[in-house]
């Protein structure tokens, strides 16, 4: 499996990002094609599931290790799995990397709101930063 994470929610935050994996690592901007981003129903998160003609932006960290996976696998809980998926960045159309999916018998989860990263950060950002860190103590 490739050690490259494609994060398209809150882990495109990197102070979230440090402290769910553990570690820090630089983020590249990129593109998911085929998979649209929809709002968690009733949190301020999204989850992404397959769909042709969508596209999903996000970006990429690269070099993640056991230790963050596991980390990013107990983070995203129950709802997603990790996926092979391709992503394209600027320099590099086809970047082998996972990412954590809707599989389908969860999609009743989703809203039928697309995902806003911008939205999130004016929005929700601080409260999700107070839930998150109030039941995950350093």
């Amino acid at each position: 499996m490739p050690n490259v994470l494609f994060a398209y929610g809150s882990l495109r935050v990197g102070d979230i990002m440090l402290a769910v994996a553990g570690s820090r690592f630089i983020a590249q901007p990129a593109t998911l094609k085929g998979y649209a981003c929809y709002r968690v129903k009733n949190v301020t998160y999204p989850g992404i599931i397959e769909k042709p003609e969508a596209e999903t932006v996000g970006c990429i960290y690269s070099g993640i290790n056991a230790a963050s996976w596991t980390r990013l696998d107990a983070f995203e809980g129950s709802p997603y799995i990790r996926t092979r998926i391709t992503v394209a960045t600027e320099a590099e159309p086809n970047v082998p990397a996972q990412a954590y999916v809707i599989p389908t018998h969860n999609r009743a989860i989703l809203t039928a709101e697309l995902w806003d990263f911008t939205n999130f950060l004016t929005h929700d950002l601080d409260t999700f930063m107070k839930t998150y860190f109030a039941s995950h103590k350093p």
